[in-house]
């Protein structure tokens, strides 16, 4: 009997070590040539500034806008567009002269602000998620956006893109997730649905969108690019695999033990 459940627990051991073995190579293969020291450029038929760091105020974003533009917004059926949400705290938005960087434009605390319009009924020509959608550029930690309208003004194709900090479009992005009257909207289609999603993670999904597009497709390595370098499932499984080993072990030494005892 011992030596059957040896052997079980030998190839127990095994089978959990080749596959956690086998998946951290598949993870370490498919990361590997993202990773920002082996990051290439692949050759694109499309235009791509970021490959000669094309100054940002000279970009095209509108030939861009096609591949890595949209928003991923699923609106609400039978909620409201937010369309007046009072800014929590006041953002200021950048240009960029020589190598600092110059308020331009402050919305202040307390603004009311179009957030959210409808993708199916024209407000002031913005769509769902505007002034969240923003752009990498070239130094962590900063983006490149048109700016959030205050209720009852216009968006245009004139209006300018500014710079403003990843972190206040985050901060302002998580509360309207979790205290806005979509709140319970979002909670159900992250943390109750079974994606293994945070609200966190869906924050950076939403102003992170683009870098994740262009990093799978080679395009450009965004600063602001976060990937997971660890598989939790390969914890577990490496934790499975010592687990089973230890018993292994263990096992075998006490046999060992009452092999050697027999024999005296």
């Amino acid at each position: 009997m011992a030596k059957k459940m040896l052997r079980w627990g030998f190839w127990l051991f095994v089978l959990l070590f080749g596959a956690a073995f086998a998946l951290s190579f598949a993870h370490w293969r498919h990361y590997r040539p993202y990773q920002s020291a082996a990051f290439s450029y692949r050759q694109h038929e499309t235009y791509n500034p970021y490959e000669g760091h094309t100054p940002m105020e000279e970009i095209t974003f509108k030939r861009l806008e096609r591949f890595y533009g949209w928003f991923l917004v699923l609106e609400p059926p039978d909620l409201e567009p937010i369309t007046d949400y009072p800014l929590p705290f006041s953002i200021t938005y950048y240009t960029r002269e020589g190598d600092q960087f110059v308020p331009a434009l402050t919305l202040e605390k307390g603004t009311e602000l179009l957030v959210f319009p409808s993708g199916k009924i024209d407000h002031n020509s913005a769509e769902p998620g505007y002034g969240f959608k923003s752009w990498p550029t070239y130094w962590k930690g900063w983006r490149y956006v048109k700016p959030f309208l205050p209720a009852g003004e216009f968006l245009s194709e004139d209006t300018p893109y500014y710079y403003v900090k990843l972190e206040d479009l985050e901060a302002f992005l998580y509360q309207i997730l979790t205290e806005s009257s979509w709140a319970s909207y979002f909670r159900e289609m992250t943390e109750e649905k079974g994606f293994g999603w945070t609200m966190w993670d869906t924050v950076q999904g939403f102003t992170r969108h683009a870098d994740y597009g262009m990093y799978l497709d080679q395009f450009y390595f965004s600063p602001d690019f976060w990937h997971p370098l660890w598989n939790p499932v390969l914890t577990v499984l490496g934790l499975m695999a010592a687990a089973s080993g230890g018993g292994w072990f263990l096992l075998a030494l006490k046999e060992r033990k009452t092999l050697k005892a027999d024999k005296k």
